[in-house]
């Protein structure tokens, strides 16, 4: 199982409200359980994580957990973020946030 990181992108906005992290953390704990895709919303949070077609489900279950302490760990209180590792992905944000790049 490719548990590398291959690409990560946090939000330049931090959200340390209390509810806010315990929301995500929610999400992110139910995402982490997921055999192949799963999506989750808990309150104002939202988030998505998926395998690769060819892992099976305690390798995906494996790779998201992974996945999930990266995230927590590198985006920290960010109102959004998104690792994307050799086998696996999982991103959650904050409704309404969306992350519009200079000039658009």
């Amino acid at each position: 199982m490719d548990t590398s990181l291959r690409y990560k992108k946090c939000s330049n906005s931090d959200n340390n409200d209390v509810e806010f992290l315990r929301r995500r953390d929610d999400v992110l704990a139910d995402l982490q359980g997921a055999m192949s895709f799963r999506v989750s919303a808990t309150g104002a949070v939202e988030g998505y994580a998926q395998c690769l077609g060819d892992l099976g489900g305690s390798d995906c279950s494996g790779c998201l957990a992974d996945a999930v302490m990266k995230v927590k760990s590198l985006c920290g209180s960010a109102a959004a973020g998104e690792v994307y590792l050799g086998q696996c992905y999982v991103r959650y944000w904050e409704a309404g946030y969306y992350d519009a790049s200079p000039g658009t």
